[in-house]
């Protein structure tokens, strides 16, 4: 049986789909090149279902689709969302 991959906010910035927290946390640290410590499991956690389904928007305020959409559509693990 295949895993259903899941939204984590992993840090401050980072929403991540992958199969649990920690996972979420490697996959970030491996893709931005964190050193050890930067980021923490103790900041990584489920993005609740009311913000997954939440439309988005950009810096201009135009409205962009759910992040839901963005994670139904991934096939594997992912940044689906950054900011600063």
């Amino acid at each position: 049986m295949q895993q259903e991959l899941k939204a984590f906010q992993v840090g401050d910035h980072d929403i991540v789909a992958h199969y649990s927290a920690a996972e979420a946390l490697a996959y970030l640290c491996e893709q931005y090149n964190y050193s050890d410590g930067e980021v923490t499991i103790d900041e990584t956690s489920a993005v609740s279902d009311k913000l997954l389904d939440e439309p988005m928007r950009d810096e201009e305020g135009n409205t962009l689709p759910p992040l839901r959409v963005d994670l139904v559509a991934a096939t594997a693990p992912a940044i689906l969302h950054s900011w600063e």
